[in-house]
């Protein structure tokens, strides 16, 4: 058995050329290169998922914003997007008639895009009457939207900044 076993130099082999170790570094290199393509792809088709599901959430807030509960994940609560698709349907939860610091932070209870997005509902005349609600102090200072609110409330003229 040992006689089948001889080394290379006793079979008289070439060594190994250059060239083949080179095509072989190469290849390797386009395997590696590939192989962070992929990984590179499934992070973006991971995005363009999760893109996917958040635009399915938002349309259906648009239709109908009771399912807040339901289809909306804590963390995603505060978004301004889902916020803003929620303003947009027929029907409000709960958490969005209301409003308030419970639900709320500041900065979402005062951002002008959410509060005009409020204000133009058909349904905040009533909502004005019957809660505390008042306009975010940073808000109260800007005329556009406190005009806005008085022609919609007359009631929240005592909101207005003295000097207008």
């Amino acid at each position: 058995m040992t006689d089948l076993l001889k080394s290379a130099d006793e079979l008289h082999l070439p060594p190994p050329s250059t060239a083949g170790l080179e095509h072989h570094e190469m290849r390797s290199h386009q395997i590696l290169e590939c192989q962070q393509q992929i990984e590179l792809w499934k992070q973006k088709l991971q995005i363009l998922l999760e893109e996917q599901q958040k635009h399915f959430k938002l349309a259906k807030l648009r239709m109908d914003a009771v399912l807040w509960d339901q289809i909306i994940p804590p963390e995603e609560k505060k978004d301004k997007e889902f916020i803003l698709a929620a303003l947009k349907s027929q029907q409000l939860p709960e958490a969005l008639n209301r409003f308030d610091e419970d639900f709320f932070p500041l900065h979402i209870r005062s951002d002008r895009d959410i509060f005009m997005a409020r204000l133009q509902r058909e349904d905040f005349a009533a909502e004005f009457r019957q809660s505390s609600m008042i306009v975010p102090p940073p808000l109260c200072d800007e005329k556009e939207i406190m005009l806005e609110v008085v022609k919609r409330q007359p009631r929240a003229i005592e909101f207005v900044p003295d000097g207008w």
